[in-house]
């Protein structure tokens, strides 16, 4: 199972979009979506979107640190660091995330 689970499904928006690289860009939890404790997940509501979103225990971490601006390598060293996981294994999971993320308008850059 990923690292993020949604409610609905959401396409990834891999495209590269110019200037600095994503994994150097500093990102933060975008202040329009709320969160909430349900047993061992974390559900995000986007009040800019009205939709629902629920994060495994991972999950949860990445959205923990993005309280605060903070770049996708430092997501990732800090996942890689907290479990028990192959390092190009969380590098595609956080990058995924991240992009998720930004289709959901949950993040925004700083």
């Amino acid at each position: 199972m990923g690292v993020l689970r949604f409610a609905r499904y959401l396409p990834c928006a891999c495209s590269e979009s110019g200037g600095e690289s994503m994994s150097e860009e500093q990102w933060i939890a975008n202040q329009d979506a709320y969160s909430s404790q349900v047993g061992d997940d974390l559900v995000l509501m986007s009040l800019e979107t009205s939709s629902y979103y629920s994060l495994n225990s991972t999950g949860t971490v990445v959205w923990s640190l993005l309280q605060r601006p903070t770049t996708q390598t430092a997501v990732t060293e800090a996942v890689f660091e907290q479990f028990d996981v192959d390092k190009s294994r969380c590098e595609a999971d956080i990058s995924m995330i991240f992009e998720e993320l930004k289709s959901a308008k949950l993040i925004t850059a700083v």
